[in-house]
């Protein structure tokens, strides 16, 4: 039976991890020595193996959390490869001279050598493959994963996909080459694998895989925006993890309280409010009950459930209660950090964004600004440090800071984070379009934004322009994912046309097409997107004098509210909308 990969997602808009392991490796300590020493094993795999890891990870500045979970990882990825050299030596043991390929890299392995093992794969597809699929596949995975134990993805995807283009039914490349498309963001050829890897696990009546695969493949459909097929899959890992739970309380609770608070993300972001409260509650008194008997593993958790339950009281404008779970977050945060700040700072700048958002929201500038000051000031210690870790989370507080100097209408300062946000944003972009394009075109759009209102319309123009291209580019591939993006532009570029322009023609050919793509995912997520409709169908019709009345009609049976009803009554007077 195949092995299994678990997948390790983080979702975008809130903090929500499916904290996944596969527990092969672990602390042993020595009270014989003072102080006691502390050394990490895992199992079946050389303890020089497990310290090169070790130092690797420490270099990435991950919290104790994510540290776990990389390495265990990793030790999967480690057993994968080390199984598939020694299958390769004994599949081709008449094989003189893959023979000594296969064991130079053998040795390079169990030394920690990953580099060397890559090089060694590479020279044998160079030299002895030509015409052998099995052996070329073979040698393709041993390469892709050699080069992904080196944290170097980007490279590591052309040899994984080569080796499951050769052998599709083979379990593990399939895993290894769906794990890494998902972790590059690469959702659209990773969720078909997933789907017939899922199939397979099932008949194999794994229930506890077939949960992990179910919760996994959840995450890619809701980072597509297929959020029924999210929801159908959670539910499911859900029932089959809580079933689990009745006989095993103590391994798998931890289960039901990541799907819950997964389920939770996905109901908050499809405005399905009490929904999501209701999971993120009951996540949070099974990780509090948790955290109880071990706050180590558990408080971490804690603050995460809270940190999310307040994002969705900020969403529903309960800013008091967001307030109160902000601070707890913070308080549990700021403790951890305290002990052991490589591994928590992180995740205390990460509150302080989010409360400094809701204090931006509620008129609190100077407290949001401290704390967006504060965040920033982590974020780029840890970047200085970890670049590749951490500068995301500089252009993220960047742009969330250079929002609130537009609203305080300090418009130099807001130009200036928003234009270091776009130059970050775009390097990251130059080393992984697929992850990060989408943020280069969320800061053209606000710079455009911010052009518009201090009337330098020509910036303004071109920014929303090209924030436009690039989300249409990345539509065209992946539509589920980038077409609410590129309705989201298209109202802004109308917008921009109609009311500083004054060019109703070109406003009204942003806006068609902007509805176009609303009614569609109105028919799909009605409740999501029914204020967006309607104020698009308003603006449409204050743009055309092709049947407005219909337009306005159309807005008037999806008007959020009693006031804006009357308005649009008022305003279509003439269309006898009442009849």
């Amino acid at each position: 039976m195949m092995k299994l990969i678990i997948l390790l997602l983080l979702s975008v808009s809130v903090q929500a991890g499916t904290q996944q392991t596969t527990g092969n490796c672990s602390p042993v300590i020595d009270d014989t020595k003072i102080g006691g020493s502390v050394t990490i094993i895992c199992n079946g795999i050389p303890q020089r193996v497990v310290d090169r890891l070790l130092k690797d990870l420490d270099e990435r500045d991950l919290t104790l959390e994510e540290k776990n979970k990389e390495l265990d990882e990793l030790a999967d990825r480690y057993r994968s490869l080390e199984q598939e050299v020694e299958r390769f030596k004994r599949d081709n043991v008449d094989d003189k001279n893959i023979q000594g390929f296969v064991e130079q890299a053998l040795v390079a392995l169990r030394k920690g050598d990953f580099a060397e093992a890559e090089r060694l794969a590479g020279e044998l597809l160079d030299k002895h493959l030509e015409n052998k699929v099995t052996q070329a596949a073979s040698a393709n995975f041993i390469k892709g994963q050699a080069l992904s134990l080196q944290f170097k993805p980007v490279q590591a995807l052309p040899y994984l996909k080569k080796a499951y283009n050769y052998r599709s039914e083979n379990g593990e490349y399939a895993f290894a080459y769906a794990f890494l498309l998902a972790k590059q963001r690469q959702f659209k050829p990773a969720i078909p694998i997933y789907e017939d890897i899922l199939q397979i696990i099932r008949e194999s009546g794994d229930e506890h895989n077939v949960a992990d695969t179910l919760n996994n493949l959840a995450i890619l459909y809701k980072d597509t925006n297929r959020y029924e097929l999210a929801e159908k899959h959670y539910l499911e890992a859900l029932r089959i993890r809580r079933k689990l739970a009745k006989t095993n309380t103590k391994a798998y609770k931890p289960d039901v309280a990541m799907t819950l608070n997964n389920l939770a993300n996905l109901y908050s972001n499809t405005n399905r409010y009490e929904l999501a409260e209701k999971h993120y509650l009951e996540a949070l008194r099974i990780r509090r009950k948790l955290a109880k008997t071990n706050p180590k593993t558990y408080k971490p958790h804690v603050a995460m459930t809270l940190n999310n339950l307040a994002i969705l009281l900020n969403d529903t404008r309960r800013y008091e209660l967001a307030e109160k779970h902000y601070l707890e977050a913070l308080n549990i945060r700021r403790k951890l950090a305290q002990a052991n700040p490589k591994a928590y700072k992180s995740d205390v700048a990460i509150t302080l964004n989010n409360f400094a958002l809701l204090l931006n929201e509620t008129n609190h500038y100077k407290l949001a600004e401290k704390h967006y000051l504060e965040a920033l000031d982590i974020r780029r210690k840890l970047a200085q440090a970890n670049p590749k870790a951490y500068l995301y989370d500089v252009a993220t507080t960047l742009n969330n800071l250079a929002i609130l100097y537009k609203n305080t209408n300090r418009y130099e300062l807001a130009e200036k984070h928003y234009l270091e946000a776009l130059r970050i944003r775009r390097k990251l972009a130059q080393a992984n379009p697929t992850a990060y394009l989408s943020y280069v075109a969320r800061t053209l759009n606000n710079l455009a934004n911010l052009y518009s209102k201090t009337n330098r319309y020509e910036l303004a123009e071109k920014h929303y322009l090209e924030a436009l291209r690039i989300r249409r580019k990345l539509a065209q591939t992946n539509p589920n994912a980038y077409e609410p993006y590129v309705a989201d532009i298209l109202y802004n570029s109308g917008k921009f046309y109609f009311f500083e322009l004054e060019d109703k023609i070109t406003a009204y050919k942003y806006f068609s097409e902007t509805l176009i793509i609303q009614r569609n995912w109105y028919k799909k997520y009605p409740k999501l997107y029914a204020t967006k409709l309607f104020l698009t169908l308003v603006l449409t019709a204050m743009t055309t004098k092709n049947n407005p009345c219909s337009l306005l009609k159309e807005s008037l049976s999806i008007a959020p509210s009693e006031e804006w009803k009357q308005k649009i009554l008022k305003k279509g007077a003439k269309c006898q909308l009442q009849n």
